[in-house]
């Protein structure tokens, strides 16, 4: 019984002491982090937008933990504004909470807002470290995707304009055939995979020649999937805000 108790605090020991290291070598870097920020505000007289006071290691997460998200950034903004300031564990986050400094900084200034974070854990694993176009940073390889897919989809040939406004137009009859059919029935209905399956028929059917029905289990099945994607790419992962847990 004796040797169990001190195998017992041993271990206990050990995994403080490990906690203890990870905290001090984060804060570490976290004082280097702010000393080098403080020091480029100071030189550029940069001015941060109005935020709540953030706390070493854990930032402003005891601030939006409590409620469902979108309602504690609401009450944040009501008391700092429409431009706000966070620091989520390491790292910095500008909330915009208005129609109007969104598209100050969305369309105006797209240049400046148009990366994607490249340390999340979560995307790293999902979609290959970010290199598809959806979550790869801004970049030459995204701008030559990019100008790829316009290119391909905004033909100036007259022939390929009339043969897209033809795919949009009977899948666009295909939905209203589909949600009528649901409202005559009288019941709720959840659009979701009518709408999906209309978008990928009309790109499948401009990049591949097939569409995909209605009954058709497979397509339903990579809908699931890019679903489950896209939902655990959105959740909360404790190892996005605190890389130094990986």
């Amino acid at each position: 019984m004796d040797v169990w108790i001190v195998t017992y605090y041993l271990i206990s020991s050990l995994i403080i002491l490990i906690i203890v290291k990870l905290l001090v070598r984060d804060l570490r870097w976290e004082l280097h982090g702010l000393g080098i920020l403080g020091c480029r505000l100071k030189q550029k007289h940069l001015r941060r937008p109005p935020g709540p006071r953030s706390w070493p290691l854990i930032g402003n997460l005891f601030h939006v933990l409590w409620k469902p998200l979108h309602i504690a950034l609401t009450t944040l903004a009501k008391r700092y504004g429409d431009l706000m300031w966070l620091r989520m564990g390491g790292d910095n986050v500008l909330v915009i909470s208005s129609m109007e400094a969104a598209r100050e900084c969305i369309l105006k200034q797209g240049r400046i807002f148009a990366g994607r974070p490249r340390r999340r854990q979560t995307v790293k694993t999902l979609l290959g470290d970010g290199r598809d176009i959806a979550m790869s940073d801004i970049g030459p390889d995204l701008k030559y995707y990019r100008r790829q897919v316009h290119s391909f989809f905004a033909s100036p040939n007259r022939d390929n304009r009339a043969r897209l406004e033809s795919i949009v137009g009977m899948e666009t009859r295909s939905l209203m055939k589909a949600l009528d059919a649901f409202a005559c029935s009288g019941d709720a209905f959840d659009p979701h995979y009518n709408v999906a399956r209309v978008v990928a028929n009309v790109l499948c059917l401009r990049t591949l020649n097939r569409r995909f029905e209605q009954v058709d289990a497979s397509f339903h099945q990579q809908l699931r999937i890019i679903q489950d994607i896209v939902d655990s790419i959105e959740s909360f992962n404790i190892v996005d805000v605190f890389p130094w847990l990986q």
